[in-house]
């Protein structure tokens, strides 16, 4: 009997795990095209890059290029993060590595961002994006 009640609850265990697993097979959103201009200080963004954003999936990343960007999104809403690198000092635990620092104010760049973008399916050709630096 208790041979029977172990192996039971262990069964059950083993269940209960297989169908709290997120599933690794999963398709990825459909995407769409993307494009539109990026000011930073209230001029077109030399260099930088966009990234759209939605939860459980790697971002979709576009180059910044005299203010304007083009490439893919997931379709549906999107979290969009600016970020614009310059050289920083190098680092402390290896002098001969260089580091760099975002100059994009936190509001607009990382998991704080309070920049968004819904990518219809068919796509946008007219987002418009305004950044300050720190």
């Amino acid at each position: 009997m208790h041979r029977f009640l172990f192996v039971s609850l262990g069964v059950l265990t083993l269940l209960f795990l297989a169908s709290c697993s997120v599933p690794q097979n999963a398709a990825a959103p459909p995407t769409a095209k993307v494009a539109g201009k990026v000011m930073l200080d209230g001029k077109p963004m030399a260099s930088g890059e966009i990234q759209f954003v939605i939860p459980g999936q790697p971002p979709k990343t576009c180059s910044i290029k005299d203010g304007a960007f083009s490439g893919d999104a997931f379709t549906g809403r999107n979290k969009v993060e600016v970020v614009h690198f310059i050289d920083g000092p190098p680092s402390t635990t290896d002098p001969n590595v260089k580091t760099t620092i975002n100059t994009v104010a936190p509001q607009f760049s990382g998991p704080d961002t309070k920049l968004a973008a819904e990518v219809p399916p068919t796509g946008v050709s007219s987002l418009e994006f305004a950044v300050t630096s720190k």
